[in-house]
């Protein structure tokens, strides 16, 4: 099973969970979540993002929400190790969001990417590009920082 906990079920939620995925990114907790997002890739050092996992404890390295996490100052290793879609509530909490955006940023970091060869730091500008699609009212800049 994907961190992210999706899965091929077919068994017709998928509608109804998309739409709760589109009502946690337009809402008011989402838009903070995804400006904190376009802010904390913004910051890493190295713009770099992995993935499996929030931080990479020997090289500091971060996921989407890892990223979250190290801008306000959330203490990642609580969160790991999480493998089943339930493992995700506290994840979602930790990060003032919906469940299902806590999936959704998880999803668009390990699996929306190509099938192959990925570089951490193409994930990273695929990432900041979904952030800034889905963000609303002023817009940050989109060039990506060296």
């Amino acid at each position: 099973m994907s961190r992210s906990g999706y899965s091929d079920d077919g068994d017709g939620s998928i509608a109804l969970w998309r739409g709760q995925v589109a009502n946690a990114l337009r809402g008011k907790r989402g838009q903070k979540f995804l400006r904190d997002l376009l802010d904390g890739l913004d910051a890493l050092p190295e713009k770099v993002l992995i993935e499996g996992r929030l931080q990479d404890a020997g090289t500091g390295c971060v996921c989407a929400l890892g990223a979250v996490g190290v801008k306000r100052g959330v203490n990642l290793t609580l969160l790991e190790p999480f493998v089943e879609e339930a493992d995700n509530a506290p994840v979602a909490k930790a990060f003032d969001i919906a469940f299902q955006l806590a999936c959704e940023v998880q999803w668009i970091n390990d699996e929306a990417g190509p099938y192959r060869g990925e570089t951490p730091r193409a994930r990273w500008e695929r990432v900041r590009a979904w952030a800034i699609s889905n963000l609303e009212g002023d817009l940050p800049s989109t060039p990506v920082p060296a």
